[in-house]
């Protein structure tokens, strides 16, 4: 009776593992970061356009390392093993953006939540950038207008875009 059980078992968890790599293949993610709600997304092959909600891989970079340990996203495919970053693509080559007191402009338009913070939820300092420039080609700027507390382009800068790895749509969240 036990071999039986363990038989069963292994068999569900092989199934799981199975069905989770199907969906991992067919574009399915799951977001674990606050910087947008909890929950499993699709990548899909839509244009990206200004304003999508985008998986972005990471620099490999000191910065992202040191993001990493801070536990500000997990370990990923991505190059060096961090994770992919789902954000909002704020900026594209061509945009002017110029960061405030009061938060992020990009052509001349103050964007949601982007006031940048001294300190992260665990009291250690945070450096926002300071930008002033039309961004070049090549590059582009990501933000968080879901979570004011985000790490994103506010902190880094402005990123390659080929980091880019496509857009994502919500499939089923559970904290808004």
């Amino acid at each position: 009776m036990k071999k039986a059980f363990n038989i069963t078992v292994i068999f569900l968890l092989f199934l799981v593992v199975d069905l989770l790599a199907l969906a991992f293949l067919i574009g399915y993610r799951i977001n674990m970061t606050d910087s947008y709600p909890l929950g499993i997304y699709q990548l899909t092959d839509d244009a990206v356009n200004k304003g999508d909600l985008i998986l972005y891989c990471p620099p490999d970079t000191e910065l992202f390392h040191e993001a990493q340990e801070r536990g500000y996203f997990s370990y990923g495919l991505c190059s060096g093993f961090l994770s992919p970053l789902a954000k909002k693509l704020a900026a594209l080559p061509g945009d002017h953006v110029r960061s405030s007191n009061e938060g992020i402009y990009i052509n001349g338009v103050l964007q949601t939540n982007s006031h940048a913070l001294t300190q992260d939820s665990g009291g250690r300092v945070l450096e926002p950038v300071s930008i002033n420039d039309v961004l070049t080609n090549n590059t582009i700027f990501i933000l968080s207008d879901f979570n004011p507390g985000s790490f994103d382009s506010r902190y880094f800068g402005a990123v390659p875009y080929d980091g880019i790895q496509g857009v994502i749509r919500p499939v089923w969240t559970w904290k808004e």
